[in-house]
């Protein structure tokens, strides 16, 4: 891995902790976009430290500390983390909130207030996952006691049961879209002012395009495909919510007009955990299912999971033709099924909802769709099968659509100071 070099801002001996629940193995996006992040801080010249989840064959990296401690991430342990701050005392301490991550436990909420009283040289920096908080009703009564308490020791600084005293005592908030921002604004106004937007960038490694055209023939043919035939993408975890019951009903319509597609799903669905959240604990089951009734078990293909540090999902989308991500709630920047395969420069179909930005523009960069209607979706993706040109031109504004926003080295540079700048908080 690339050292910063001597005229770097970023000096190697800076230190920045980096706090998340969620780390490779454990399935989800989150955890993947964890370890790219601290990869790429160390490559600009950060001394880096992951404090994470007691999480079993935890991902190493040479270049990183990596600490799995955490088990409950309740009251118990509290003592951990500040003991870590105290030996490291690092000058970044970089958290990323997403509650549910945490088991719904508020005590990682009050993190922030205890490093600005005890360790004020720390700038924090909190990553906004999801503008979800902390669910109530979830912890015990001596659990609460302590919350209460620990709530009349922060004063002014504790925001909400929801996010504790985050929003206030950090220094600075990275949302990854802002719809995210926008709801978390309703609880604490003030947030905008110290916000940064910095959608995800790709995580896995991407095929460089000058090996697409070998790569897309290599790959269809272990497909099995013909020259005629168009391969249809859907990227990423497969979860409730991202319309992938109404992509099937799509690609049965195609289907039943005389197409000749085949439809592709790259990944595979998130830890268990997640998938008992959303009440759906049978989720790829459902959708194998669903694939069986409408008898097109021999046009979907199953890629299954795929290790985050693999180029092999690249691979897989310089195959497609076109993708597909009919989000329920429309896509917005912090999507990173629709931020890896615009990398790619392929034309895609997604879904316009309340949130979805202004970046996204019809016809120029993507098509949209209204959410949850598969005929709408089979019409757009239609337009693009019988629309060469329109393909083109979606493919042009896909790839500058991830050159304006879904990089690593923006990223880096607007969430986290330089040295020079650390003094200044």
């Amino acid at each position: 891995m690339e050292r910063a070099s001597a005229s770097d801002p970023r000096s190697s001996q800076a230190k920045i902790l980096l706090i998340t629940a969620a780390f490779p193995p454990m399935r989800s996006g989150g955890a993947d976009y964890a370890l790219r992040l601290a990869q790429e801080i160390r490559r600009v010249g950060w001394d880096v430290t992951v404090l994470t989840s007691n999480i079993p064959g935890v991902v190493t990296d040479p270049c990183i500390r990596v600490l799995p401690l955490l088990r409950t991430w309740g009251w118990s342990d509290f003592l951990i983390i500040l003991q870590t701050l105290r030996d490291l005392r690092p000058d970044v301490v970089n958290l990323h909130f997403s509650a549910w991550t945490f088991n719904d436990h508020p005590m990682i909420g009050f993190v922030p207030e205890f490093i600005r009283r005890w360790q004020p040289q720390a700038v924090i920096v909190t990553h906004i996952e999801t503008h979800v908080g902390f669910r109530t009703g979830r912890i015990g009564f001596l659990s609460m006691l302590l919350h209460r308490i620990l709530k009349l020791w922060s004063g002014k600084n504790y925001s909400s049961y929801e996010f504790g005293t985050t929003l206030r005592s950090s220094h600075k908030i990275a949302v990854l879209s802002s719809g995210n921002l926008s709801v978390i604004a309703k609880e604490y106004p003030e947030v905008v002012q110290k916000s940064v937007l910095t959608p995800p960038p790709p995580i896995m490694p991407m095929v460089a395009a000058s090996e697409g055209r070998a790569c897309r023939s290599t790959m269809r043919q272990q497909f099995g495909m013909s020259e005629d035939e168009s391969l249809i993408a859907f990227y990423g975890y497969l979860y409730p919510g991202k319309g992938i019951e109404n992509l099937l009903d799509a690609f049965k319509q195609l289907r039943i007009q005389g197409h000749e597609v085949r439809l592709i799903f790259i990944g595979d669905v998130p830890d268990d955990y997640a998938l008992n959240l959303s009440g759906r604990p049978r989720y790829r089951q459902e959708l194998k299912d669903q694939v069986l009734s409408m008898g097109l078990e021999d046009r979907v293909l199953w890629t299954g999971y795929i290790e985050s540090d693999s180029d092999l999902a690249s691979r897989y989308l310089r195959a497609a033709d076109i993708v597909c991500v009919p989000f329920y709630t429309g896509v917005q920047l912090h999507r990173s099924s629709f931020s890896f395969p615009a990398a790619h420069g392929l034309p895609i179909v997604s879904t316009r909802g309340q949130d979805t930005e202004e970046v996204f523009v019809d016809g120029e960069n993507v098509i949209l769709c209204p959410p949850n209607n598969e005929s709408e979706l089979a019409n757009a993706i239609e337009r693009l099968l019988t629309n060469p040109t329109l393909r083109e031109r979606l493919c042009r504004g896909a790839e500058q659509l991830s050159k304006d926003w879904f990089t690593w080295e923006a990223t880096v540079s607007k969430t986290f100071p330089s040295c020079d700048e650390l003094q200044h908080y």
